[in-house]
């Protein structure tokens, strides 16, 4: 059995609270299909496959959700320092706490991708 593109967004519209406000169907699908791309790159899969693998389903999945909520978590720019004397002000940008998260939910499909990663 294969997922399509259309199968990961029916999964991440099934789960709500997973998408960030403001996030049409196409916006997601941008996700959808970075996401493969990524997982595909990372298993040494071929990047034209129409159809990725069942056991890769939530993988792509959760990647998509990970890129969706790491685009919506990052700030523009919060100041990182003020100065008086000759009035200097810097800002930076930084990610939030909530996307420091997301980064580290990722880590848990490696091993799940580890299996399909092939040498060529």
């Amino acid at each position: 059995m294969a997922v399509t593109a259309s199968e990961a967004l029916a999964i991440i519209k099934s789960r709500p609270a997973t998408i960030p406000d403001g996030f049409s169907d196409d916006t997601i699908q941008s996700y959808i299909d970075e996401a493969k791309a990524i997982m595909l790159e990372y298993c040494t899969l071929p990047q034209n496959i129409q159809e990725v693998p069942d056991a890769l389903k939530y993988s792509w999945v959760e990647i998509a959700t990970v890129l969706m909520n790491n685009s919506a978590a990052l700030t523009t720019g919060t100041v990182t320092s003020v100065h008086e004397g000759d009035s200097s002000m810097s800002i930076g940008s930084k990610k939030t706490a909530q996307a420091e998260l997301f980064d580290s939910l990722s880590v848990n499909n490696i091993r799940i991708m580890n299996s399909f990663r092939t040498l060529f």
